[in-house]
């Protein structure tokens, strides 16, 4: 039974996305819905407000979607719509710029949606 236990355990820490080293601060370049995965086809969480503060977890391969929190939320958003830091400037979220930055590439799975969704209307579909 132990064993099972711990098997499960390892499982569920196995699937779930990739922690990034750190996380980074930014902002939202315009209001943009905070997605439920990294794309236009994934329900809207909520909507982030021009200039709000946000971290950024990491983003998908290829730096098109990051994965970030806002407030209480947690979710995704296009890269070109979040502005970080560089060299003392504001300057949009580019894949070249990223790894520069800290934002490390993460991947979006069932686990991820489990862990931020299920108390959503939309979680089971």
């Amino acid at each position: 039974m132990l064993r099972k236990i711990l098997l499960a355990a390892a499982l569920t820490l196995a699937a779930a996305p990739a922690a990034s080293a750190a996380t980074t601060t930014a902002v939202a370049v315009t209001n943009v819905n905070l997605r439920a995965g990294p794309s236009t086809l994934y329900p809207a969480v909520t909507v982030v407000p021009t200039g709000a503060a946000i971290t950024t977890f990491g983003c998908v391969s290829g730096y098109s979607w990051c994965d970030i929190g806002f407030g209480p939320y947690r979710g995704w958003v296009a890269a070109s719509y979040v502005q970080v830091v560089y060299r003392g400037a504001p300057v949009v979220l580019t894949a070249p710029l990223a790894p520069a930055v800290g934002i490390s590439i993460v991947s979006f799975n069932r686990a991820y949606w489990d862990r931020y969704y299920v108390a959503y209307p939309w979680y089971g579909r």
